[in-house]
């Protein structure tokens, strides 16, 4: 952060402090969440002016009405307004609609200090936002990380409305102008030549048309048929397309004409991509279409993965470009958001994190929370966590709750156990509370008859290559049909111990049921392969034979070491009970290992609460053993209440509601779902008035839907306005909505005083009528 007068700092922090109006205005803003807000002050310091009114065009909904309307136009223009100061934008300061237009910077602090120097106040406003944006993801950056996704994702479905920039007076320069068509300089063959190549983006998309959907979603364009393309319908695509990238990244007609066809393909089927890269992450498109078109692609497709590795993981661009297209599938798309977590929690290097063996490396991004866990609540130095081989490090990270217990509580070395031998330590994690742990970790005194011996010797002689050789071989002979001498051996000890007890028949049902959960969700499908390594070629259909078979013998053998169940009762399990099993056996595995449910109490409920438990075993976890909520509560609750309050983003806010707040479970699921919801979805608002305002949680609870809703919209004001003007809760809550909005919204304002104070009835007797 660069030195600026402190006159300007403190007028400064007026406005973006953490006290600030405007920091105050979107962070107590209710119609939006967390990660959109974060996502657009992320582009208020990072996007220049034209590029950020195009996006506060999609936060604009003219539909809204009175108090509604009114907080999302003071909403964005907070956000304008920092964008404005950070990139010291023209503003407008005429009255009735005249312009007169003057540097943003020279208008707010002109009357402070002698020198404005525009360069030291970016830095100052991008350095304090940041700041911000990190107090309000502290603890929930994976929440935040999904929200902002999903928010941008969503965008591509919402119509830029741009009636606001009249009601907030912008300058002229700033009001919406339409740009000129962009293909009607083209002769007739170069016309056809873009045509013919947006029609082949369309239809000729691989493996699937996520690209053409997207690219229609984005510019509002409905195809009737994707494999025959209307003419009139790609051209209306590609004029939307080339505005975008005339207007976003500056780049002429004659300029996309000229480009490598490979090139200018890349940039026509993601626009939107390119923009982000140009104007977010600043990577200048002379040098983006500079580098190798197949890194370029990568950048392009996953253009949100580096802008989080850019802006969120601080990866200086240049080193970003520096790495070939296999690092950039490494750590881009769904893995950017773990690198950006490993680096910041964890600290490790990006050269670290791309040096390491693949397979821990797979386990490192797969599992940051986890890994973020042992080395900060265990207090493991990460150098000793990657110093194991691969598979104690899946172990020790799949039960890494139980790493920091041992860690913590009973004061066992990481040491101690990173030095047991694979079984006893997996006795010692699946079986914390067990004698056999105990004795594995405090072994009695040997006995006197003689020395005992030593079991690792074997073990400890091998150097850490030819344990991780070994090892690897012994995967392969245990998960493969090995062929050696001209001999095929039995087949692989896992699906032996699966098959063996199996007729045929069995074991093709068995198959059957598998390919039907496989077809049946892309997601859950998904999260499968994950988890147990296996690599389908498609998703598209059901999987080749040989990988169904490998999945559902990894799955089984979960389901007879971790739960346990024996295939004998697999098989007599109901179906439905039975694919749930098959469906998800790590969530079954935390509900019978973590939460201590009896595989056949679980067995025994009905179908859609077993399914919602084991669907949001992650909730139920958190909410058992972290905010200490009966087991039997959870189970007595409907599906639909209990699909509410485990999904990933409302649980976090259901337990610290429960801790910190101190509401009873109970009370919060009996509450009318409107007012659980308003709860749930600020629960840092809730925290603030039970704890800072000293509100109590049963008269919070009690209150209207309506009046609850504005308390929660500014909780800073409420604060002020009881601690600080005392004014007593039941006064404020009691006020008319109107009124109250208007109090909440400016509480130090003459008519927020008139409405709290209203002078006393005038003592001159009314005229009779």
């Amino acid at each position: 952060m660069t030195d600026m007068l402190k006159s300007q700092r403190e007028l400064l922090d007026t406005f973006i402090g953490t006290e600030g109006f405007d920091f105050e205005v979107i962070r107590d803003h209710k119609n939006f969440d967390l990660g959109t807000k974060i996502l657009y002050l992320e582009r208020a310091i990072t996007q220049d002016c034209h590029t950020f009114l195009l996006a506060l065009d999609k936060l604009y909904n003219p539909d809204l009405l009175d108090q509604e309307r009114a907080a999302n136009l003071e909403f964005i223009r907070s956000l304008k307004r920092i964008n404005d100061l950070c990139f010291n934008n023209e503003i407008n300061y005429g009255e009735d609609k005249i312009e007169n237009t003057k540097e943003a910077l020279t208008h707010y602090f002109g009357r402070v200090g002698d020198a404005i120097v525009p360069a030291d106040f970016q830095a100052n406003i991008q350095a304090i936002i940041r700041d911000r944006i990190d107090e309000l993801c502290s603890g929930k950056e994976a929440k935040v990380a999904a929200q902002k996704a999903a928010s941008e994702a969503a965008e591509v479905d919402i119509v830029r409305e741009t009636g606001w920039r009249e009601e907030l007076d912008l300058p002229m320069a700033q009001q919406e102008q339409r740009p000129p068509p962009p293909l009607d300089r083209l002769n007739d063959a170069q016309y056809q030549q873009l045509l013919s190549e947006m029609k082949k983006i369309l239809v000729e998309s691989p493996h699937d048309f996520s690209i053409a959907y997207r690219l229609m979603g984005e510019f509002h364009i409905t195809c009737a048929n994707f494999r025959a393309v209307d003419t009139a319908e790609a051209a209306a695509l590609l004029r939307s397309v080339v505005v975008r990238l005339m207007n976003s990244v500056h780049v002429s007609l004659d300029g996309l004409l000229a480009l490598d066809p490979e090139m200018r393909a890349g940039l026509l089927r993601d626009p939107v991509g390119v923009d982000r890269l140009v104007n977010i992450v600043r990577i200048p498109l002379a040098a983006l279409l500079e580098l190798n078109p197949t890194v370029c692609a990568e950048l392009i497709k996953n253009s949100l993965g580096v802008d989080t590795l850019v802006n969120g993981a601080r990866i200086p661009i240049a080193d970003l470009l520096a790495l070939d297209s296999k690092a950039h599938k490494k750590i881009l798309g769904g893995n950017s958001e773990a690198v950006r977590a490993l680096m910041k929690d964890v600290n490790i290097s990006l050269a670290t994190l791309l040096a390491l063996d693949p397979v821990v490396q797979e386990a490192l991004l797969q599992n940051a929370r986890e890994v973020n866990r042992l080395v900060n609540e265990a207090r493991i130095p990460l150098t000793n966590l990657l110093a194991v081989n691969p598979e104690m490090l899946h172990l020790l990270i799949w039960r890494s709750h139980v790493v920091v217990r041992w860690v913590t509580e009973e004061n066992i070395s990481f040491e101690r156990l990173s030095g047991l031998p694979i079984p006893q330590l997996r006795t010692v994690l699946l079986e914390p509370s067990s004698e056999a742990a105990r004795v594995i970790l405090n072994p009695s005194p040997p006995s006197s008859s003689g020395p005992q011996p030593d079991r690792t010797a074997a073990q400890s002689s091998l150097t850490a290559e030819q344990y991780r050789r070994f090892f690897h071989e012994l995967r392969q002979m245990v998960s493969d049909d090995y062929v050696g001498d001209g001999r095929t051996l039995n087949p692989p000890l896992y699906s032996s111990r699966v098959r063996s007890s199996m007729t045929e028949a069995q074991y093709q049902q068995l198959l059957h049921e598998m390919r039907q959960v496989i077809d049946g969700d892309l997601v859950e499908t998904h999260r499968l392969t994950v988890e147990f390594r296996v690599r389908f070629a498609s998703f598209d259909g059901i999987a080749s034979e040989p990988e169904v078979a490998e999945l559902l013998d990894a799955v089984v053998v979960h389901l007879v070491n971790e739960v346990p169940i024996s295939v004998d009762n697999l098989l007599v399990l109901d179906p439905t009970a039975r694919a749930a099993l098959l469906l998800n056996p790590i969530g079954v595995d935390r509900l019978v290992n973590n939460v201590h449910i009896l595989l056949g109490d679980l067995l025994g409920l009905a179908p859609a609460v077993r399914g919602e438990l084991i669907r949001h075993s992650v909730g139920v976890d958190i909410l058992v053993n972290e905010a200490h909520v009966p087991l039997a509560s959870l189970l007595a609750l409907n599906p639909t209440v209990l699909s509410e309050i485990l999904s990933a983003g409302v649980v976090v806010s259901m337990r610290d509601l429960v801790n910190r707040v101190h509401i009873p479970f109970a009370s919060l699921v009996a509450l009318d779902s409107g007012v659980r919801k308003e709860l749930l979805q600020n629960s840092v608002s809730v925290e603030r008035l039970v704890n800072d305002a000293h509100v109590s949680s049963t008269t919070l609870v009690a209150l209207g839907l309506d009046v609850l809703t504005l308390l929660l919209y500014r909780p800073s004001a409420v604060v002020q306005l009881l601690n600080v003007e005392r004014i007593p809760f039941e006064r404020l809550s009691g006020l008319p909505v109107p009124q109250l909005r208007a109090v909440l919204l400016d509480p130090g304002s003459v008519v927020a005083r008139e409405i709290l104070n209203p002078p006393p009835p005038s003592s001159e007797p009314r005229p009779h009528m």
